[in-house]
């Protein structure tokens, strides 16, 4: 039967759609590239985000699909290539700058060289007036990548009033020129002369993550929290510096007049800091200090050789003293040692009681050499316990714990005798346990026993302390795993979901 085209149901367009759906397809389409973390993908050289690509060029000829699209497009802002064309528009409409909450931007994003030719970025740069002591317009012509890639984020800063999270992973060259305040004083009296409301830099920031590299160290670093920190002290919720070395007598300064009072999650992943240097250790005691409602405390260690000293690196024993001023808000503490823990002659055992002071401390992960000098050389001459048994560390109030250990460990026993007690009720909140263990490497006079012998050991040992614990209704996970493996990899750690 032939179709009546007079009565049959008027084609739907766009314009027509109901707004939910138009926004329902427009989630989806962002959610699906997630993953590649392009952001504004039309502004980034991204091959696996065509949709959002063809999302976003749609919204330049659809004003009903701009309206619905850009809060979604605009909200994750993540390693830009084509930094001109993002300029531009963030310069030019505050309201697309206003929808970006998070902005991200890699190390390994590359930034072509510019010639000093008009352009979005030389022309804002201009009307800024922003020049310090290096001549942003170089006699050369050329712009480097490097700078034109920190003037690019502090412009996003800037611009991007309305920012939650902020995650640099960028290089030293950059940490060097990072001068927000210069960029933010020119930017504010353009504002008052054009007589918009004033609205400040990073005032809404709650999550901080930087990353510096080992060539280039704190002093790159330092000025940048610093810049950062005074923006967003009072707001800011988490701080994760990556990858830092903390060895410098000027690394206290850091911190010097900057509060942190709502500062919950404070994660040094993959750093070291130097005992050795009063200021490295300073620059920590100065945040602890500041952040009064501080919860979470994890740091992981990255092997590197410090100074002259084989035991320069800070111990457990001096991390907890620096989070001292925290012992009644302090929640989850992870201290994982191990990738430099070989280097270590004389660590200092956690005392007994140390951590009984922290009331609220619910999850613990440490590794073996917090507490037990069993292997160290010559631990009684330098007046140091051989050995601090677990449960006299321990808080009532601890409900999971991750421990790391090695072979012929005391903390076997430890752990037979911590279920003495929790089958008595001196730990009435403990619900979980996860033990990895591990051979120690041939290092510092120790020889690892042969596979054969280790498996033995640990089955053995394994098997006593599961036996244990089976009638104390505590849940106990014992894992042999690879020497590598670090202990904080087995805790919920929040760099490794991020954002």
């Amino acid at each position: 039967m032939a179709t009546d085209l007079q009565t049959s149901p008027r084609l739907q367009t766009l314009s027509n759609l109901p707004q939910e759906i138009i926004e329902n397809i427009c989630r989806r389409l962002c959610e699906k590239c997630d993953h590649v973390a392009d952001g504004l993908c039309e502004l980034s050289n991204c091959h696996e985000s065509a949709d959002r690509r063809a999302l976003a060029s749609l919204c330049r000829t659809s004003r009903t699909v701009a309206r619905v699209a850009q809060p979604h497009l605009f909200h994750v802002v993540r390693h830009i290539t084509k930094v001109e064309e993002l300029t531009r528009t963030l310069s030019e409409d505050a309201r697309l700058a206003g929808l970006i909450r998070v902005f991200e931007q890699s190390r390994y994003v590359y930034f072509r060289e510019m010639e000093t030719k008009p352009s979005p970025l030389i022309g804002l740069l201009t009307q800024l007036d922003i020049c310090d002591d290096r001549d942003p317009f170089p006699a050369s012509g050329i712009i480097g990548s490097e700078r034109i890639k920190y003037i690019f984020i502090q412009l996003v800063m800037i611009y991007a009033t309305q920012l939650e999270r902020l995650r640099l992973d960028i290089n030293g060259d950059a940490w060097s020129g990072f001068d927000l305040d210069l960029l933010s004083a020119k930017l504010d009296v353009l504002k008052h002369a054009s007589g918009a409301a004033e609205v400040l830099p990073l005032s809404r920031v709650r999550t901080i993550h930087l990353t510096t590299q080992w060539d280039y160290g704190m002093p790159f670093l330092c000025r940048a929290i610093q810049v950062l920190l005074r923006a967003t002290g009072a707001t800011i919720e988490q701080l994760v510096l990556h990858n830092i070395i903390a060895e410098y007598d000027t690394v206290g300064d850091c911190m010097r007049d900057v509060r942190l009072p709502g500062l919950r999650r404070l994660v040094l992943s993959e750093s070291a800091f130097d005992r050795s240097s009063q200021s490295s250790l300073a620059f920590l005691l100065q945040i602890c200090e500041s952040a009064h409602n501080l919860e979470e405390f994890h740091f992981s260690a990255m092997a590197v050789f410090l100074g002259e000293m084989i035991d320069a690196h800070a111990t457990a024993s001096d991390f907890v003293d620096c989070l001292q001023p925290c012992r009644e808000t302090l929640r989850a503490l992870t201290l994982d040692l191990c990738s430099y823990s070989s280097q270590l002659q004389f660590e200092p055992c956690l005392p007994a009681g140390t951590l009984a002071g922290f009331s609220q401390l619910r999850e613990l992960a440490l590794e073996e050499t917090s507490f037990c000098q069993r292997r160290r050389q010559q631990p009684d001459a330098a007046g140091l316990p051989a050995h601090t048994c677990l449960i006299t560390m321990l808080p009532a109030s601890i409900q999971r714990l991750v421990i790391r250990l090695w072979d012929g460990s005391h903390v076997w026993g430890d752990l037979r005798e911590l279920a003495r007690h929790a089958a008595m009720g001196e730990f009435p909140n403990l619900e979980d346990i996860r033990v990895l263990a591990s051979a120690m490497d041939m290092e510092d006079g120790h020889n690892p026993p042969s596979p054969e012998d280790f498996l033995e050991e640990y089955t053995r040992a394994s098997r006593m302390v599961q036996g244990a614990f089976a009638s104390t209704g505590i849940s106990l996970t014992v894992t042999h795993c690879d020497r590598n493996t670090t202990t904080s990899s087995e805790v919920d750690m929040p760099w490794l979901n991020w954002p």
